[in-house]
């Protein structure tokens, strides 16, 4: 009777074990539907977001690509109509030379005249004639100068703090 009692308790006991495992199986098999469906839907949501952020780096590299087109257009005129000016730029300052030159011969022959009037009107318009040429000279002088430097390199920090553009 005890083997009996035994045995009895020992299919009690699988038929307990088969029904809870089964139902655990299940809960399992359920579980892992969820997961599955969970993983789906986050999977359509990286899809978007990817699609989205996709979407917006090319509308980003665009504009970037545009800007730097002109960036790089505006940079290439600039740099051309400097290319322009430096070559011209001794014929600019010859010409300048040539203008203080003849301003000069027109104070020696003014100073020259000044020494033969008599009369003290024109002494002051020759006088004034002669300051006016003198400053004019000045002027070109400068200018001549100015064209003169633009032949040596300028330090690109020092260029930026001439052009404003230091920080």
């Amino acid at each position: 009777m005890r083997s009996i009692v035994l045995l009895l308790v020992m299919i009690a006991g699988g038929v307990a074990g088969y029904f809870i495992g089964a139902r655990e199986g299940r809960n399992a098999v359920e579980s892992l539907a969820r997961l599955e469906a969970a993983s789906k839907l986050a999977q359509i949501e990286h899809d978007k977001t990817a699609k989205t952020l996709d979407e917006k780096v090319s509308h980003l590299t665009a504009g970037y690509q545009k800007e730097k087109g002109e960036i790089d257009a505006a940079h290439a005129k600039q740099q051309e109509r400097l290319k322009k000016e430096l070559a011209s730029r001794d014929q600019k300052i010859a010409g300048l030379n040539a203008v203080i030159a003849a301003n000069q011969d027109q104070i020696d022959e003014a100073r020259s005249r000044l020494g033969k009037s008599a009369s003290p009107e024109e002494r002051s318009t020759l006088q004034a004639e002669i300051a006016r040429l003198q400053v004019e000279n000045k002027k070109l002088q400068i200018s001549v100068a100015g064209f003169e430097c633009s032949k040596i390199p300028v330090p690109a920090d020092y260029l930026d703090v001439l052009t404003g553009r230091s920080s």
